[in-house]
């Protein structure tokens, strides 16, 4: 396996794993890492997604963990305490949907919140007799 010093991908020298690290969480990280192949602990630095300290032997207890890893064969590495969680969408996003009908420059479009009754198509009933040509079927 090559080894990439000037990205976010780190092989392992103990035992030969790829860990991708993901862009969020390193992008602009100092500290420790967890290797997802041995469970080595290194610390390194990066800065703007180029990393500027190689992996070196950790200082202290905490880390974190890589998005992904896969072995030296391209057979994947993951499960808890080998790779992080993925991130979830903000569950407190309270937002509501716009009701138009009209863009601003004055066009039909169907951006409002559906009723039982206009699940059969009638905004597209709208929309099909507003055109030149009729019917587009």
């Amino acid at each position: 396996m090559t080894e990439y010093k000037m990205s976010l991908i780190y092989d392992c020298g103990k035992c030969k794993a790829r860990n991708f690290l993901d862009p969020y969480s390193y992008w602009e990280y100092k500290g420790n890492f967890k290797c997802g192949g041995c469970d080595e602990l290194y610390y390194a630095e990066w800065e703007n997604g180029q990393r500027v300290v190689e992996p070196e032997k950790a200082k202290g207890k905490e880390f974190i963990l890589p998005g992904y890893v896969e072995t030296e064969d391209l057979k994947p590495l993951s499960g808890e305490g080998k790779t992080s969680a993925p991130p979830f969408a903000n569950v407190t996003f309270l937002g509501k949907p716009k009701n138009l009908t009209v863009s601003a420059r004055g066009k039909l479009v169907a951006c409002t919140q559906l009723k039982p009754e206009d699940l059969d198509g009638s905004c597209w009933k709208r929309i099909t007799a507003q055109r030149k040509y009729g019917k587009s079927w």
